[in-house]
């Protein structure tokens, strides 16, 4: 089950992908965002609350996340790790294990450098995607 479906959707959203001028951290993998590097930040309100909330995701993450937009038809904002995981031992699936285990090394390898962008499987109708 998607976690997606559980969300409670935005009452008011504004997105954008700013350059960061500070080091901030990433809301997923809570790795630190360097100083120049671009991340996505949602600001907005979910239905059913009054509070605003920020969220900030590194470029790793989001594109992470893409397989959720494309599979489940969205992501759940401080629980893409856990969707993916729970995703990856649905489907017995090796890219998705990949990135479960890049996000919880911050997506740095063995030496400590950041990891390329991950790449979506060009293939995702085995797991119901939207093929356009």
């Amino acid at each position: 089950m998607c976690m997606v479906d559980d969300g409670d959707g935005w009452a008011v959203c504004s997105e954008t992908r700013p350059r960061a001028r500070k080091a901030t951290r990433c809301d997923e993998c809570l790795r630190d965002i360097t100083v120049g590097e671009t991340y996505q930040r949602i600001e907005g309100r979910t239905n059913g609350y009054t509070e605003w909330t920020t969220h900030r995701m590194c470029a790793h993450c989001r594109a992470a996340a893409q397989w959720l937009v494309k599979v489940c038809d969205g992501y759940p904002l401080r629980a893409v790790l856990a969707d993916l995981d729970e995703h990856a031992s649905e489907y017995n699936d090796n890219w998705l294990t990949r990135q479960v285990a890049n996000m919880r090394a911050k997506w740095r390898d063995e030496s400590g450098r950041m990891m390329p962008l991950p790449e979506l499987p060009s293939d995702l109708s085995m797991f119901g995607a939207r093929v356009a």
